[in-house]
């Protein structure tokens, strides 16, 4: 799962945070708690990938 589609997914359920953290899996804060996106942990390159992913090359 990319980040636009945890994003997508976020907003269909009304989340209001993303947590990514490697060796973690994506989740998500929904009404005050911690609700996991279906998937596996986060590899550290899988992490760097998403951060990455929206910053220019400056940032």
């Amino acid at each position: 799962m990319n980040l636009h589609e945890m994003l997508k997914e976020m907003v269909e359920r009304g989340a209001s945070d993303l947590h990514l953290a490697a060796g973690a899996p994506p989740v998500f804060r929904l009404h005050g708690r911690i609700t996991p996106l279906n998937g596996a942990p986060l590899t550290p390159a899988e992490t760097k990938n998403l951060a990455y992913g929206v910053l220019t090359d400056a940032q």
